[in-house]
């Protein structure tokens, strides 16, 4: 609040109120003013709801460091350059989305309810589909339902000890398993990660395919021989 006085004086309210960062500012502080006094104040299921409301606005104090980039250049210059990017990033995010999907059906065709676990952790072999639905326990990570395929291949692309999850569905099928996971390993988190890479750092080279680092275009060139 001090903060708030002290350039209202330096100022003036008509030239503080133009700066959106101040109007930002403002409302992060009070928020955060009335979120205090909440919590020292008696605990009523009133005063509850309202703190829960208002802990939502916490992440946003962060976002008062991007007051940084007006004055800073080249921070600045990175800003802008991402922000352009992002409008050929949802192309990008419809073809991961598509091949996730893709996967996840695949996953379902190959082992939905045909991996199953029994209390020693020992696959279950299946004669039939009905004796694997009645028998055993499915693992964490499975495919039996669309939901429970679309988190498991999440799971898989993010790299979360998949390794393991694929060492799993090898003991309960066959060595053939391999293909699968790593397959979805490499289409989606080298090629097309690769592909947003390069689909962000065309916005950083000028019309001769020289990367830009910053805004002024005569920076000196190294040779590094």
């Amino acid at each position: 609040m001090g903060e708030i006085l002290i350039k209202m004086l330096g100022l003036g309210v008509i030239n503080y109120i133009r700066d959106s960062y101040n109007i930002f500012d403002t409302l992060i502080i009070i928020f955060s003013t009335i979120e205090i006094a909440l919590a020292n104040a008696d605990s009523g299921e009133s005063n509850q709801l309202i703190r829960r409301v208002l802990i939502i606005f916490r992440p946003f104090r962060m976002l008062r460091i991007f007051k940084i980039a007006r004055k800073w250049s080249s921070l600045n210059f990175a800003l802008v350059k991402m922000l352009n990017s992002f409008k050929e990033v949802g192309n990008f995010l419809v073809l991961l989305a598509l091949f996730l999907f893709i996967y996840a059906l695949l996953g379902m065709e190959l082992y939905a309810n045909n991996v199953k676990f029994d209390e020693n952790d020992m696959p279950v072999k299946c004669e039939s589909y009905k004796y694997c639905l009645e028998n055993g326990k499915s693992p964490r990570i499975n495919f039996d339902g669309l939901g429970d395929a679309l988190l498991g291949v999440f799971v898989i692309v993010i790299g979360d000890d998949w390794n393991s999850i694929m060492a799993q569905y090898v003991r309960a099928t066959n060595l053939w398993s391999v293909f699968y996971f790593i397959s979805l390993t490499i289409m989606v988190n080298i090629v097309l990660l690769n592909l947003l890479l390069a689909i962000l750092l065309r916005e950083f080279e000028d019309e001769s395919g020289r990367l830009l680092t910053s805004p002024d275009q005569n920076l000196p060139s190294f040779n590094l021989q």
